[in-house]
């Protein structure tokens, strides 16, 4: 939808750094498909005040399968960057058991 409306694609800045990222915060899994062709190397890129990544966002709100999608799509846990260091250590930072199973599974 935001699309359809002249969203920015590669829009870079904001409370979450870019629209990827955004996207991944809140789960919004067909906005996030239609974003990462677009989205070229930037798939790591840290943005907002704690520099997280698409990926971290989506770990720290358990949205497993925007997760996967990401990962899918070559995202790296082991990224520098948020309040945990990592994607991979929000996930073991928060106390997410499952995640950190479900994480060393993709490594």
């Amino acid at each position: 939808v935001l699309l359809k409306h002249h969203a920015k694609r590669k829009f870079y800045g904001g409370e979450c750094g870019s629209t990827l990222a955004a996207a991944a915060r809140v789960g919004h899994e067909l906005a996030l498909k239609a974003l990462l062709p677009l989205s070229g190397n930037f798939i790591d890129r840290r943005g907002g005040p704690k520099f997280e990544t698409a990926l971290y966002f989506a770990i720290d709100a358990s949205h497993n399968a925007i997760i996967t999608l990401l990962l899918e799509e070559g995202a790296n846990l082991h990224t520098a960057c948020g309040e945990w260091g990592s994607p991979f250590f929000a996930a073991v930072g928060t106390g997410q058991e499952e995640m950190v199973r479900f994480l060393l599974g993709h490594e």
